[in-house]
């Protein structure tokens, strides 16, 4: 790693973490849907 490493680090680094941390937040939706979902399927009957 010279200093083109370490320029490219950060960015990359904070790339990576927005992008992760949004695939999780998306994860969490859509679990959570699938739970109410469900559990609303069996209020219903």
């Amino acid at each position: 790693l010279g200093y083109g490493g370490l320029l490219l680090a950060p960015p990359v680094l904070g790339w990576v973490a927005v992008h992760s941390s949004v695939m999780v937040a998306l994860g969490a939706l859509s679990l959570s849907g699938i739970v109410i979902a469900l559990s609303a399927r069996v209020l219903k009957k």
